[in-house]
């Protein structure tokens, strides 16, 4: 696997260049290429020396002996052939464990993107976080539930907070927090890139106010047709500074949240083809 690790202005990207091969299966495509484990293992080992090489003060949030324990877990680890979207979900949790915005891999957004234009799969909800609770901000499933507001429970069996932190591994950020409002933005692809592409999400919800949950099963999405269920639907939450408290409301319902969007994260969500 060709060395790609390159430093830029606040950003440590990994495989930037390089062009991605995945489509969805029966796509016609040729057969992606895969990397044999050593070459992995040494695209692991380049990638945490240029992290200390390159990174103003790298252990700052996590301490160079859980970096190093994690390195040598993850390099255990690789004993197979890996596809590049196999081998640089691996990298990003190194450089995602030392809890640095600037640290990070670039190359799974490449892959979302890619899959996505190539009518690939995804998580029909759009959500909004707030200490550690999940909302429902906007539903483009093929039913009109769950509805706006809902607060989601669990994701195919997972309570959120266990899925919260197990997504929360992939992305470079300072606190949960800062990674919560990534996974704003970002929360069907993290889900792609945790669990890969599946037909169906079977969602937990529960209604404001209400007493008990529901599970309703929700067919995974196209661009194409979360597009065109999105021209009838209301748009997401907006942010509502005349809230009592600050936060994020449509015409159905109002639920005060954290801060408005950032324009970078808005590039972000333009770029990952959400």
């Amino acid at each position: 696997m060709k060395r790609a690790c390159t430093r830029t202005i606040g950003c440590f990207i990994l495989g930037m260049a390089l062009a991605w091969t995945l489509a969805p299966a029966g796509a016609g495509t040729p057969p992606e290429r895969t990397y044999t484990a050593t070459e992995v293992r040494a695209d692991l080992d380049t990638l945490y020396q240029r992290l200390q090489a390159d990174v103003f003060d790298l252990y700052a949030f996590t301490s160079k002996a859980d970096m190093d324990r994690l390195h040598q877990r993850l390099k255990a680890d690789i004993t197979t052939p890996s596809t590049r979207a196999q081998a640089e979900t691996r990298l990003e949790l190194l450089a995602a464990a030392a809890h640095q915005g600037h640290t990070r891999v670039e190359g799974v957004y490449a892959a979302w993107t890619t899959y996505r234009k190539a009518g690939g799969l995804a998580f029909p909800l759009a959500v909004r976080i707030k200490e550690g609770r999940v909302y429902v901000a906007r539903n483009l499933s093929e039913g009109a539930r769950p509805a706006v507001g809902d607060e989601i429970l669990a994701i195919d069996g997972v309570p959120v907070a266990t899925l919260l932190a197990r997504l929360r591994r992939h992305i470079s950020a300072e606190t949960p927090a800062l990674a919560d409002s990534i996974l704003e933005y970002d929360f069907p692809l993290y889900l792609w890139v945790t669990a890969g592409a599946r037909p169906a999400y079977k969602v937990t919800v529960k209604p404001p106010g209400a007493a008990a949950s529901d599970t309703i099963t929700l067919a995974a999405r196209t661009n194409a047709d979360m597009a065109s269920t999105g021209q009838s639907r209301p748009p997401p939450w907006i942010w509502r500074s005349h809230c009592a408290t600050p936060g994020y409301w449509t015409t159905a319902s109002a639920i005060c949240g954290p801060a408005p969007f950032t324009m970078r994260r808005r590039k972000r969500a333009r770029r990952s083809g959400t």
